[in-house]
């Protein structure tokens, strides 16, 4: 039986209560327990023996116990009690979308809600997507609205799905995407959400009798785009969209200000006192080599690169860039920076400290891969670069979630000492990946990070791994040999799908193995 640290020999449930939004498949339950409340989903009797919806619960907490937002319910453990596979989450005191719109609809009619409420559900999902996790179920059944503030939770990740786990039990009749009527998992992206929240929106201004302004219908109906090449591409540009509104409707309140610092510019200027270094220190972005950078924190020094010309084949990331007469340290590349371009190779330098969600992803000309170790943060920056065949990675504590996903050609991989962390799904789907060597400073490797690579023919797990997370080698058809070096066994649950793999462990540790209710299930060797 699996369990984990929230169940033991001497778990209590102190107070159970069945609540109302249980599904097909699950039942939602309030319990307390050691004082606390908790929400928890159990999988229904008659579907606790079926892999597929096994793999449902697993998959729904994996990708919940990897977001930590205030806008996400937070996921904090699945077991098996006696009734079945169960997954225990935070409690939220408040109400869903539905409730609150059945009991205050007067909410709602106050656009300044609206906007919080869009807001705040826009950054979860945002939160989501930087880690590759499409949400797709937007029921009004699985937002809710806490009582003290009216801060939004979404609740409910059964039916998401993630770039190496495509499997989801469907979405709710109206709130959903037309594109997800083609059945075709290629085809949803950032903006299949982006169409559910134009549905939330719907939903609220005719269940509430909202007169909705100009601008949120304008938001609304950008969301509800049957083309998506017409929607808000990503959570990150609606978010911009609906602040952008919170400033023109700010601006009032310092025009006086404004219209003195104005006519004392134009006074400073006609006087002839400002320089080109003055002007320029009031930009923001300026251009190096066709590279677009912008200032992140003026008080700090720091800017980040936020694109680059077309036509630019060859890449030079500076180290320092000049605003005005200072000197900016370059820290980070935003997300999608070079997405897509057509771009053959690259030079990062040391100092670099984060590589935005897609910076680099679909760069299908680059062939090689140089990373800085000043890099703490890449989450799936390299994705989908098909032709890159080689990846040089400088000693770092971890390496980011998706990082090399979908690179289809990739068949050299050097993971140095130091590295102590592999995330999800790192170098999920790289077909052509044939051995890694991995650091004997490793302790954790998450769940999916070798998915479906097929022609990995064998493994070694350092001594230090105390955890191997779900599905890692999950598709993983030409493993065969997997030597685990680890004298106490790594904590795991599933990570093989393959026939015929043999567990190679030291010869001291067999008995430990074969003790252990998961690793038992494989066939093991004490040869080590």
């Amino acid at each position: 039986m699996y369990t984990s640290g929230f169940y033991n020999d001497d778990f209590k449930i102190e107070e159970l209560e069945l609540l109302g939004d249980s599904t097909a498949t699950s039942i939602t339950y309030k319990l307390r327990k050691d004082g606390r409340l908790y929400f928890m989903k159990q999988l229904r009797s008659e579907y606790v023996a079926l892999p597929r919806y096994r793999a449902m619960f697993f998959k729904e907490f994996e990708c919940g116990k990897a977001v930590k937002h205030p806008n996400v319910v937070e996921y904090l453990s699945i077991s098996e009690n006696e009734n079945g596979l169960c997954i225990i989450m935070e409690y939220v005191n408040g109400m869903t979308l539905k409730e609150k719109l059945a009991s205050e609809p007067e909410y709602f009619r106050n656009e300044e809600n609206v906007y919080k409420f869009l807001t705040q559900l826009l950054d979860g999902l945002s939160a989501l997507h930087i880690l590759n996790i499409l949400y797709l179920d937007f029921s009004p059944a699985n937002i809710m609205f806490t009582n003290a503030g009216n801060d939004v939770r979404l609740i409910d990740l059964g039916c998401c799905v993630s770039d190496i786990n495509d499997n989801t039990g469907g979405c709710t009749e109206g709130f959903y995407a037309p594109e997800i009527d083609e059945k075709d998992i290629s085809l949803l992206d950032a903006r299949t959400d982006i169409y559910g929240i134009g549905c939330l929106l719907r939903y609220i201004k005719e269940r509430s009798g909202a007169k909705f302004s100009r601008y949120m219908n304008g938001i609304m109906e950008r969301c509800l785009c049957n083309n998506k090449a017409e929607r808000f591409q990503t959570a990150s540009d609606a978010i911009k969209v609906v602040r952008h509104r919170n400033r023109k409707r700010n601006i009032s309140i310092g025009v006086a200000t404004a219209l003195v610092f104005a006519v004392l510019f134009m006074l400073w200027r006609i006087e002839g006192s400002i320089t080109a270094a003055d002007e320029q220190a009031f930009v923001d972005t300026v251009y190096y080599y066709d590279l677009e950078y912008r200032i992140l924190s003026r008080q700090n020094m720091t800017c980040e690169v936020i694109g680059v010309k077309d036509g630019r084949e060859n890449i030079y990331v500076e180290g320092t860039v000049m605003f005005g007469s200072d000197w900016y340290k370059v820290v980070q590349i935003k997300d999608s920076a070079f997405w897509g371009k057509p771009i053959k190779s690259f030079y990062l330098p040391e100092g670099i400290e984060r590589i935005g969600f897609d910076a680099f992803s679909c760069c299908d000309s680059v062939v090689t891969v140089s990373l800085p170790s000043s890099l703490k943060e890449f989450p799936a920056a390299f994705s989908r670069m098909t032709s890159v065949r080689k990846i040089k990675i400088s000693p770092m504590p971890k390496i980011s979630g998706a990082a090399f996903a979908w690179c289809t050609s990739l068949d050299d991989v050097d993971i140095p000492e130091g590295v102590e962390r592999i995330c999800f799904d790192a170098f999920g789907k790289c077909y052509a990946l044939k051995e890694v060597c991995l650091p004997q400073t490793l302790k954790v490797i998450e769940r999916g990070v070798f998915y479906e690579c097929r022609s990995l023919e064998e493994i070694t797990i350092p001594a230090q791994v105390e955890e191997i997370g779900d599905y890692a080698f999950y598709g993983c058809t030409a493993l065969r040999d997997v030597y685990v070096h680890a004298v106490i066994p790594p904590k795991i649950t599933m990570i093989f799908n393959t026939p015929d793999i043999t567990v190679h462990v030291p010869a001291e540790a067999l008995d430990a193995y074969e003790g252990d209710f998961n690793w038992r299930e494989y066939r093991l060797v004490g040869d080590l």
